[in-house]
């Protein structure tokens, strides 16, 4: 009896086996691209158009930034800084140039056909191109600095008095920033308007209490309305034509994620939900899951996106899944569900433009996969 019992157990495992190497065989065999990155290589955001990556490595102490050709996976450029850390990367829509900070609030330029670095401003916490990409616009302490990136020299400088600006969420035809979440001394965060007659003001302070980065949870300005969740992370819409704000629902949206036309919400909360913003916020689209945890979530069009995700089996008993899938809300199906490696949750990146998604794992691989819908 004993040795059915052994047998038995053996069989099992033998099958559990069978099925963990044939999901690490088949989420590689879908991958488009499969690198081993330098040793303590970080993955940072890839180009729009999914042709070039950047990583950044520790030598001596400080960080060296390379940027890659994907299809060669070829270095085409590198800069050699003197900080212990490097900050977030913003690309330009054609690919041609991205920002990057330094740990002393350096803010620099890389151009990728020049393959060359240049300063753009000393300090800042956090940057923005603007909507045509002529100018990028720095958080210095308590003040938005405008540059020209022809030039490189400031046009606008935004002074706030007893606020400290994080994200500019809304702006004007000429670049400038108009509309911003920001930080209020002792009362939490605001939304604000900047116009040149009255300078700051104030529209909403709904969202004091807020314990993490607010600009996080604003969405997309679609031209018409500025959505943003208060202290309780319930939905609120701003209505750039009236600058009427509106609760859009009672309870918490765990995610902000607007359609491209403007019309849907996604939230995330154990599952992937989708509202319609013009019908009282009547949920359109649902697929509930436990113990999973959300990593990106992107809109292919009016009606798909795309999600990664992980997922805890049994409370942690049989192990982690990670999986990206595409969801269809015309159909109320999902189009596409398939497994990945395992990867490092904060280097999961999506290139717009060449609607693919890089992953690093812990193992220090690459992965690029084509996203076909």
């Amino acid at each position: 009896m004993k040795i059915k019992y052994k047998v038995l157990l053996l069989l099992l495992m033998s099958m559990f086996l069978l099925v963990a190497i044939w999901i690490i065989l088949n989420s590689k065999e879908n991958a488009t691209y499969e690198y081993s990155l330098e040793e303590k290589a970080i993955l940072l955001q890839p180009s729009p158009d999914g042709q070039f990556y950047i990583t950044t490595t520790k030598e001596s102490g400080f960080y060296q930034l390379s940027v890659w050709h994907v299809a060669q996976n070829k270095k085409v450029g590198e800069f050699n800084s003197r900080s212990k850390s490097l900050g977030s990367v913003e690309w330009s829509s054609d690919s041609k140039h991205f920002l990057f900070s330094s740990q002393d609030s350096s803010l620099f330029l890389f151009d990728i056909n020049q393959a060359n670095v240049e300063s753009v401003w000393d300090t800042g916490n956090s940057k923005q191109f603007s909507p045509d990409e002529e100018n990028v616009t720095v958080v210095d302490g308590k003040q938005l600095v405008v540059i020209d990136l022809k030039t490189l020299e400031p046009v606008s400088q935004i002074q706030f008095q007893g606020q400290r600006p994080h994200k500019v969420v809304g702006w004007s035809e000429d670049g400038i920033p108009r509309y911003v979440i920001g930080s209020q001394e002792e009362q939490g965060h605001a939304l604000m308007d900047i116009t040149e007659d009255s300078g700051v003001s104030l529209i909403e302070n709904n969202l004091a209490g807020n314990t993490h980065y607010i600009s996080s949870s604003v969405a997309v300005n679609n031209h018409e309305s500025i959505y943003f969740r208060d202290s309780e992370l319930r939905l609120y819409e701003f209505n750039l034509q009236s600058e009427d704000i509106t609760r859009k629902t009672n309870h918490p949206v765990s995610l902000v994620s607007l359609s491209p036309d403007g019309t849907k919400v996604g939230s995330y909360n154990n599952g992937v939900n989708v509202f319609n913003l013009d019908d009282d916020l009547e949920e359109e689209y649902s697929q509930l899951k436990s113990e999973s945890y959300l990593k990106l979530w992107e809109w292919l069009n009016n009606n798909e996106f795309i999600t990664v995700e992980r997922r805890v089996k049994f409370a942690g008993f049989l192990g982690e899944s990670y999986h990206t899938e595409i969801h269809d809300i015309s159909t109320g199906e999902k189009k596409m569900s398939m497994r990945i490696p395992k990867p490092l949750m904060d280097n999961v990146y999506w290139a717009e433009k060449a609607q693919q998604i890089f992953i690093q794992t812990e193992d220090r691989e690459l992965y690029v996969y084509d996203i076909e819908h």
